[in-house]
């Protein structure tokens, strides 16, 4: 299933789901509400018959007075009379209601029962006392007085009756605000946990589902960063990060044999370099050699013509001392043009097989840097005597136990580098290079020249491989790449370049003087 149908379908569902509990828990609230006011009502309801309860009864014997004491003075008998009927039948019925009322505790079942009871006993002794009110002489006053004691009786009854109902309906409405307090708190937390469960599964499919891939994606990222080799990732179920995994491996597949094939071409430019660089010093070594040998073989053949001139005179027997003395001298001007032409041939053939035999193999031994340096330079403003630029060295020897080729190769690079870029604009260059000790262990050699300098873009770009400003195709773009990875891998030293546009170049070039194997 892809991540955004999983997520959606999730985010739905849970999102269905908390509507349900909110509705769910709105309607369990409002149940409750409803409950609440319902049984509210009743005990409200409970409390207002106990109450018109003692009333009627009040009515009830007022109305039996007025029989006796107004019924036939004022001549009403039979009106009072179903005031008092009337009002017996409302205690009854209140009773009833009371009692339907009640139903949720029956404790007061058996008061209430027995007030009735009571209630109707009293009734009939009324009954009996009218009949002995007008069938005999008592006075209604005795007659009152008689039922004083049930009429006491019944109101203390009643009294207790609306006093268990009251504090019967005020525990019961304590104990429901109590209760309508904990549901409502029940559902409440009920919801709240069921809400954070459905948030926290949420949150755990999208770490699942998202977050563990993606941070797993910038670890394997990070891992190409510091340049561990043979990273990968793992594919994880059948969504985009499948997909992602797939592709990304497939671009890191192609990256590692692009990287291998560019390696070798690299290896292949630079033995090219290396057979170019060799090729153009022979060229130069041979035409730089014209000069003295052509200069001794004048010289040979003036000393050769002096002697067939002396021989000749000396076998026709005019040989004069004069022409001997000067025979003498052509000679040994002739031999010294030509000792100082050969000694010179010598050294540039000397210099050359040196510089040839570092720049054509990667042999380590023991050198002076002083003498290695000097040499390339010697042999590069051989190669570029037709060029007005001054290159100066300055250094004490010291003995390195390093590549000399590699190295003469990176300050072959440095200057063709200042010659076709530097003063590509026609000034009159100076290369300046200095070679100090900068502890026990290393080397610091600083090139600088006065060329036209680098904008931020270019220097930015300079060792990328194939990269030139030069133009007329003067340029491959690789030396400066050769410079970085003769520096790093050969020589196990560092270079910083310093450079703006009209201030010249400057490496400052670190290194050991001893490899390590």
């Amino acid at each position: 299933m892809k991540i955004r149908t999983q997520v959606f379908s999730t985010v739905l569902v849970m999102f269905v789901l908390l509507i349900t509990i909110g509705l769910s828990l709105f309607y369990r609230i409002n149940v409750i509400k409803h409950d609440v006011t319902m049984l509210n009502t009743k005990l409200n309801k409970t409390l207002s018959v106990a109450i018109e309860l003692d009333l009627t009864f009040h009515k009830y014997k007022e109305s039996w007075k007025n029989i006796l004491l107004r019924g036939h003075t004022e001549g009403r008998y039979q009106t009072f009379l179903n005031n008092f009927y009337k009002n017996e039948r409302k205690l009854y019925a209140e009773l009833d209601e009371l009692k339907n009322l009640l139903d949720y505790d029956s404790a007061l079942f058996t008061p209430i029962d027995k007030l009735r009871d009571d209630i109707k006993l009293n009734s009939k002794s009324y009954r009996k006392a009218l009949k002995i009110y007008f069938e005999s002489d008592r006075s209604v006053q005795e007659l009152a007085d008689m039922f004083t004691d049930s009429e006491h009786a019944l109101s203390v009854a009643l009294s207790d009756i609306r006093q268990a109902v009251t504090m019967l309906s005020n525990d019961k409405l304590n104990k429901l605000e109590i209760d309508l307090g904990s549901k409502l708190m029940f559902n409440f937390i009920f919801s709240a946990l069921l809400t954070i469960l459905c948030i926290a599964l949420l949150l755990y499919i999208l770490n699942i589902r998202i977050i563990r891939p993606i941070e797993y994606a910038i670890s394997v990222v990070n891992r190409l960063k510091n340049k561990e080799e043979h990273v990968r990732m793992k594919a994880y179920g059948n969504n985009e990060f499948s997909i992602y995994s797939a592709s990304f491996n497939s671009m890191l597949d192609s990256i590692e044999l692009q990287k291998k094939q560019l390696e070798k071409s690299s290896r292949q430019l630079m033995e090219a370099e290396k057979l170019a660089a060799l090729g153009e010093l022979v060229a130069g070594v041979a035409h730089e050699l014209n000069t003295p040998l052509g200069i001794g073989l004048t010289a040979s053949t003036h000393v050769n013509d002096s002697t067939k001139i002396l021989k000749k005179s000396a076998d026709e027997g005019k040989l004069t001392k004069r022409q001997l003395d000067q025979y003498i001298t052509n000679v040994l001007e002739g031999t010294k043009v030509i000792e100082g032409n050969i000694y010179k041939a010598n050294e540039i053939i000397t210099t050359f097989k040196q510089v040839a035999v570092d720049q054509s193999s990667e042999n380590r031994r023991i050198f002076d840097i002083k003498k290695c340096i000097e040499e390339n330079v010697f042999n590069m403003n051989l190669k570029h005597k037709a060029i007005d630029h001054e290159i100066n060295v300055t250094s004490e020897s010291y003995n390195l136990d390093s590549f000399p080729g590699p190295l003469g190769q990176v300050i072959v690079n440095l200057i063709n580098n200042s010659f076709i870029h530097g003063f590509s604009d026609g000034r009159f260059g100076m290369i300046d290079i200095v070679i100090k000790a900068i502890d026990a262990n290393y080397i610091e050699i600083t090139y600088q020249d006065n060329g036209k300098g680098m904008t931020p873009a270019v220097l930015s770009k300079m060792f990328d491989p194939f990269f030139t400003t030069a133009e007329d195709n003067k340029g491959t773009g690789l030396g400066m790449p050769i410079v970085l990875n003769i520096i790093k891998k050969v020589l196990q030293g560092n270079i910083q370049i310093e450079s703006s546009l009209g201030n010249g170049f400057k490496a400052i070039i670190t290194i050991p003087k001893q490899v390590t194997e």
